[in-house]
């Protein structure tokens, strides 16, 4: 069941995400990179995507050192593939999905990507069944709407960029839901890994100012 829109919470103006939006340097940071990604010709913007896919994702790991996380997610898209009999599947959700998601957002530094170890969150999604990813992708795409609209903005073109570029067909439900579940995934561990932070911060805070007690 949706949240009603009014109970979302909305990003708050000149606060660092995820209690508040991107800023103009990083949509300008991301506007410059989608350009770029959509030039010339269908086999030169996919030759494009998948190069940045392999050389950020690479980056990512050894910059960040996050092993877990990456095993769990290889492990979630063969999971939320084997719900659907499409042979497709697998390259949708880990190719055309998550990590050229990720790899963009990498790139143009539009959101943080030092994650958590998710490791543990990510194994429990691969119970999802197809009902419950096309769930999770509506909420988790609704949630980025409403309460971070200039990323949405910048985000679902691309993501719809990159299924028209691999030529996914729209109305192919199960590759749609599969896709949007996906590239949901980096919003949600970007936003969750920044709150565990402020949440960790002002614990340690409370901590010092009661002496430890």
């Amino acid at each position: 069941m949706h949240e009603p829109l009014e109970s979302i919470p909305l990003a708050q103006p000149n606060r660092q995400f995820p209690g508040g939006d991107v800023n103009y340097r990083e949509i300008e940071q991301a506007s410059m990179l989608y350009l770029q990604l959509t030039i010339g010709s269908t086999e030169e913007q996919v030759s494009r995507l998948d190069s940045m896919r392999i050389t950020e994702i690479d980056h990512w790991l050894a910059l960040h050192e996050q092993h877990e996380t990456y095993n769990a997610l290889k492990s979630l898209h063969i999971a939320w593939a084997d719900t659907t009999p499409a042979p497709e599947a697998g390259s949708v959700v880990e190719r055309i999905g998550t990590y050229t998601t990720l790899a963009f957002i990498n790139r143009s530094h539009l959101l943080p990507t030092n994650f958590d170890d998710f490791s543990e969150q990510l194994e429990t999604m691969c119970l999802y069944d197809y009902e419950t990813i096309k769930t999770f992708a509506d909420d988790a795409w609704l949630l980025m709407h409403w309460s971070h609209p200039q990323t949405y903005n910048i985000l679902a073109p691309f993501v719809r960029h990159v299924a028209t570029a691999n030529e996914l067909p729209v109305k192919d439900e199960p590759m749609q839901v599969l896709l949007k579940a996906s590239s949901a995934l980096p919003y949600l561990m970007a936003a969750t890994t920044r709150m565990s932070g402020y949440l960790k911060t002002d614990l340690e805070n409370i901590d010092g100012l009661s002496g430890g007690t």
